[in-house]
């Protein structure tokens, strides 16, 4: 037996505001479109949308409805079953909450990658230890004593003087 499953995410620039993620999964059954909107300052869902473009029954289609239902939500700690929650159910759908938490994921990663010039550099810095939380004791790096350290290695621009304040 052979199954290929393609997901695609992309994540932009949203100027002054935040980000929006596209996200899209395709396999021989399933064919979904999102798109996440969220405010870099609250880390709050400001829009999703999702459009159903092939589905293995008819009545599938009625589940991209509960995608309204993570509107308003907080990415942070418990945003998965936040979205399990919001999204699994006699009215939703599993394979859609899948790729909404692969996007969000994603968009992390991408607000890690650089600075926009729109954030000033101590609200990125703020946010970055606000988000790094979501990693601690959860991957190799991230389990490792001096972890919390990873914005200096990463961004030095943004604390170039904290090395010097340490000695």
């Amino acid at each position: 037996m052979a199954y290929v499953r393609e997901e695609k995410i992309t994540c932009h620039d949203i100027p002054h505001r935040g980000y929006r993620i596209l996200g899209e999964v395709k396999d021989d059954l399933h064919h979904f479109k999102v798109e996440l909107g969220i405010d870099f300052f609250t880390d709050e869902i400001f829009e999703a949308k999702a459009e159903a473009l092939n589905t293995p029954f008819p009545i599938c289609v009625e589940a991209i409805n509960s995608i309204s239902n993570l509107n308003g939500l907080r990415v942070g700690d418990g945003i998965s079953k936040r979205i399990n929650q919001a999204l699994i159910g006699p009215e939703g759908c599993f394979h859609l909450a899948e790729l909404i938490i692969n996007c969000i994921s994603a968009g992390l990663q991408a607000s890690a990658r650089e600075i926009p010039e729109w954030i000033p550099k101590e609200e990125y810095a703020r946010a970055w230890k606000s988000r790094e939380k979501t990693y601690l004791g959860r991957c190799i790096h991230y389990a490792r004593p001096g972890a919390t350290s990873t914005m200096e290695i990463v961004h030095s621009e943004i604390l170039p003087n904290r090395k010097q304040e340490e000695k």
